[in-house]
């Protein structure tokens, strides 16, 4: 298991319910913070952040045998996903490919019985994943929707890396995470030294 000497209980638990779900808001209320869905979704995204609580999350995909390569691709599966026939109707189950099957839920069977003739009727009730929420968390990891200023070209080149196939991927989101890291420590630093010399 991943060293977590730095991390405190809760967030190790926040790590642990967002590896399952991708879904910060819900991961941080069921990590323990006693705290309102909205105060919930930002604080989980400022946590997502935190770069021990990041290499804490890949740790555990790691562990599980996942990697981003993995997780992007779900991620991409869920919103771009379509499970809707040309006629406007749901795709029978049995029809569905894997990557389907894979934004889906929850799967329900509800059975009616017609009083009057006993017939019974089945119908099914899917549920996928949310589209939104897989959107967001592509946008979160390539970094589209930052404070900061980029420019074209930067955005140009991270959109780049979506197409791209493979280790790649991962090889080049832990060589900008490296580069954030030293940023921030570098403005860290400045800021420490600012502080000090006021």
């Amino acid at each position: 298991m991943a060293e977590t000497k730095e991390l405190k209980f809760r967030e190790q638990r926040f790590c642990e319910e967002y590896v399952k779900s991708f879904n910060g808001t819900q991961s941080y209320l069921a990590a323990g913070y006693d705290c309102t869905e909205e105060s919930a979704a930002v604080l989980a995204s400022k946590m997502l952040r935190n770069v021990k609580v990041l290499e804490y999350i890949d740790n555990l995909l790691l562990s599980a045998g996942l990697n981003k390569q993995h997780v992007l691709k779900r991620l991409l599966d869920i919103a771009t996903s379509n499970i809707i026939n040309d006629d406007g109707e749901p795709k029978s189950p049995k029809d569905l490919s894997i990557e389907e099957r894979r934004t889906i839920s929850s799967y329900e069977i509800i059975e009616f019985t017609n009083s009057k003739t006993g017939d019974i009727t089945k119908t099914i009730k899917l549920k996928c994943w949310s589209k939104d929420k897989a959107l967001e968390n592509l946008g979160r990891f390539f970094k589209l929707f930052t404070d900061v200023t980029e420019s074209n070209s930067i955005i140009e080149g991270r959109l780049e890396i979506i197409m791209q196939q493979g280790d790649e991927v991962a090889e080049r989101y832990n060589e900008e995470k490296k580069r954030l890291k030293k940023q921030q420590e570098s403005a860290d630093k400045t800021a420490g030294s600012a502080d000090s010399n006021v």
